[in-house]
Parts: C-alpha cells; sequence; structure tokens
C-alpha cells in the first residue's frame, strides 16, 4: 500500500506519516491519498475526521486504512468482473444475431 499523505493541519500530518512511515509514496506513485480534507484528485481520497474519527491512534488509523484498501480493491475487482461479463454478453449476442441470420 502506497499512501501520499497531504493534510493542512501540521500536526495532523507529522502525526500521519510518523504512523505511516515506509508506506509514504510521492501522490504520482501512490494508490490513494490521506488528507484532512476532500480534495480534487484522480486517486481515492481518504479523509482524516471522516473515514477514520480524530483522534486516532496508530492502531485505528492502520486498521481504517486497511479497510480502506480492501474496499478500493473490491470496487475494482467489480468493475472488472461486470466489464468481462459485458465483453462476453455482447460476443454471445452477436453469435446469436448471426445465428438466426444464418437460418433464414
Amino acid at each position: 500500500m502506497k499512501i501520499a499523505v497531504e493534510c493542512d493541519c501540521l500536526l495532523l500530518d507529522a502525526s500521519v506519516r510518523l504512523f505511516l512511515g515506509s508506506r509514504i509514496s510521492p501522490k504520482s506513485d501512490c494508490d490513494f491519498i490521506v488528507c484532512d480534507r476532500v480534495i480534487a484528485s484522480q486517486k481515492p481520497i481518504f479523509v482524516l475526521g471522516s473515514d477514520v474519527a480524530v483522534p486516532f491512534t496508530s492502531e485505528g488509523l492502520d486498521a481504517a486504512l486497511n479497510s480502506f484498501e480492501r474496499n478500493l480493491r473490491l470496487v475494482k475487482n467489480r468493475g472488472e468482473l461486470e466489464s468481462k461479463i459485458d465483453k462476453l454478453v455482447e460476443k454471445f449476442k452477436f453469435d446469436l444475431i448471426n445465428l438466426i441470420r444464418n437460418e433464414r
């Protein structure tokens, strides 16, 4: 799990960085961003105070981040599954139409 940190509050920023240690990465390489406000980003946002209560412990933050990451993976996997199903349905539809046309 690669996480970028972008907090306005210096105390929250320092705490999160201390708790995350080696999991911190640049925004361009991260899986998601931890911040203390909602920001516009192409990456998923984990908001302190919303996704985890403030103040938080290292263990509480870690559990909330793991849950957040699991949910992100589930959503991604669901999207991939839906895409595979859509392709199969389209192929079936194409084959069925061709079969009906050839029977005439």
